[in-house]
């Protein structure tokens, strides 16, 4: 095999890829693996395993999408309470992204495109510091990658209906694992629209199926939502919060000065929020999502234009 072809074979670089991502694990001490959303995954997996009642944020008001929680839960089937095996399936995982890449990338570029894509997957830092902490970038990362990997097929043809099926369950498992991917529902079908306007039926027909799998995907877990909090949640009660927070100084700035922003930051969500606390109702949801409601609003009037920028 010429050096070449070596340096485009996808499990060569898969391997390395991998090597790169253990290594990191067992070389870095088990702190240098949390962030400071790690507690709310960890308490959420242990309820699952457990099957005690899914837990709030230890710190913030709502409580965390079930996608990871569910894959450490998972992992912990097989290795009871063990970080270091999920943070190895982590890893194997991540692995998984790079070889969509690969796909992509092939299908779309051509195979020199795929070895330097894959290439760069393997070795880029953040992508390994994401794969060996116990956060959700990796997981979410692989899940989009995966649906654009489905809705990208070769030769330039449209996906066909078992295609734009297994994309909604794609984008479904996305949104378990942060919900900000049910914003792409609606953009995915205005790129179908786009790419095959001339067949606006079919088009329709695939966005159904595409919707219709994605929310079945979600269903389960909106259910037990509703039976927890009576609501009908999606996946987490954490919209209003998430549109306050963006109405806060502290967030405009890691939007402009990323690298300043941490103090700010780390003061807004466990010191400024934390002491809101007998402000927000713990129950029921609907009352605390009104308080939320209530603030974001008032912040919007006060400055309108700072929240639209």
């Amino acid at each position: 095999m010429s050096s070449m072809r070596l340096l485009r074979n996808a499990w060569l670089v898969a391997g390395v890829a991998l090597a790169i991502r253990v290594a990191v694990v067992f070389a870095t001490g088990e702190a240098e693996h949390a962030m400071g959303d790690t507690p709310d995954y960890l308490d959420a997996a242990h309820a699952l395993v457990d099957g005690t009642p899914y837990p709030f944020s230890r710190g913030l008001p709502f409580w965390r999408a079930p996608g990871y929680p569910a894959a450490i839960a998972l992992v912990w089937r097989v290795a009871p309470g063990s970080l270091m095996a999920v943070l190895l399936a982590q890893c194997a995982a991540d692995v998984l992204g790079l070889l969509f890449v690969g796909r992509i990338l092939s299908n779309t570029f051509g195979r020199t495109a795929a070895a330097l894509g894959r290439w760069w997957y393997a070795v880029y830092p953040p992508f390994v510091l994401q794969a060996t902490t116990l956060q959700t970038e990796t997981w979410f990362q692989v899940a989009l990658l995966g649906l654009t990997w489905i809705l990208l097929p070769s030769r330039g043809r449209s996906p066909g209906k078992g295609r734009m099926a297994a994309a909604g369950i794609a984008l479904g498992v996305a949104a378990l694992i942060r919900p900000a991917a049910m914003l792409l529902l609606p953009l995915c079908v205005v790129w179908l629209a786009l790419r095959d306007r001339k067949h606006l039926r079919s088009v329709a027909l695939r966005a159904v199926v595409m919707s219709g799998t994605f929310s079945a995907t979600l269903l389960p877990w909106a259910a037990s939502n509703h039976a927890r909090s009576g609501q009908w949640v999606p996946v987490t009660d954490a919209a209003w919060f998430s549109l306050w927070y963006t109405t806060t100084p502290a967030a405009a700035r890691a939007v402009w000065e990323p690298r300043q922003a941490q103090p700010a930051l780390d003061s807004l969500l466990y010191i400024q929020v934390p002491s809101m606390r007998e402000g927000w109702p713990p129950n029921p949801s609907r009352a605390r999502t009104a308080f939320w409601r209530g603030k974001t609003l008032d912040a919007v009037a006060r400055d309108p234009r700072a929240f639209a920028r």
